[in-house]
């Protein structure tokens, strides 16, 4: 019982593994792109007149393995903010409302999340076939500041959040120089691609035992198949190749 215990932990470890290398190497290969083409699908949500909160623009560009997602603050004095293609929540999964710090969707003034309002939120997800790690930064606006106590502008930084940061050189209006390795597990996605790799990793130690089972209850060596029925070696090592049971 211990030995099986030990190898379903070891094989969950692999499947693991594997699955955290599948994420990071789609982080390292995808070309984000904020425009739409045949390999890419993308959502917009937008506050105002449109399907959002208040004043944010959230935008979401999904491929095969790789999602980002980007909410920003603006302030619009006149007209409709944005066209909407998505509602907020279609936009903005339930993992990454939090890390969004809006207040108008967490139950806090916006007084309490400075950084909504000042910086762009950026997550990159990764993984298949469900997405499973995830990790993000907030980018300063150009022009934005806030002040302390004595009234000086508090210079705004840029900051990472549960990523390996490789590069991260923003442009206006595309964030293609943007890459990282995520470190934080989505669930359940995390748990059914480690499980699912686990399993493709078993298969082929799973084959060979299915098949030893099968010629020990035949009476056959296990390693060779030499018929061992009626031999004096029936109990001992095989004559053949000298494997034991």
């Amino acid at each position: 019982m211990k030995r099986w215990l030990v190898k379903l932990a070891l094989f969950l470890i692999l499947g693991a593994i594997v699955n955290v290398a599948v994420a990071w190497g789609f982080a390292l290969c995808a070309q984000h792109d904020s425009r739409p083409t045949a390999k890419c699908t993308t959502k917009s949500s937008a506050g105002l007149d449109g399907q959002g909160p208040p004043n944010y623009v959230a935008s979401q560009w999904s491929t095969l393995g790789t999602q980002r997602i980007t909410v920003s603050f603006f302030v619009v004095l006149h007209g409709n903010f944005t066209r909407a293609s998505a509602s907020f929540e279609e936009v903005v999964p339930p993992w990454a409302l939090e890390f969004m710090d809006i207040a108008e969707v967490v139950g806090r003034t916006p007084r309490d999340i400075e950084e909504s309002r000042t910086h762009t939120t950026l997550i990159d997800a990764h993984g298949w076939p469900c997405l499973a790690l995830w990790g993000g930064m907030k980018l300063p606006h150009s022009g934005m500041a806030i002040y302390d106590s004595d009234g000086w502008a508090v210079p705004l930084l840029e900051r990472h959040y549960w990523i390996i940061g490789l590069r991260s050189q923003s442009q206006p209006g595309k964030y293609s120089d943007i890459r990282s390795l995520p470190l934080r597990p989505i669930w359940p996605g995390f748990a059914i691609n480690t499980l699912l790799y686990a399993t493709i990793l078993w298969l082929p130690f799973g084959a060979l035992a299915v098949r030893r089972r099968r010629r020990i209850r035949r009476g056959l060596c296990p390693k060779c198949a030499y018929d061992l029925r009626g031999s004096p070696h029936d109990a001992a090592a095989c004559p053949e190749c000298g494997a034991t049971k």
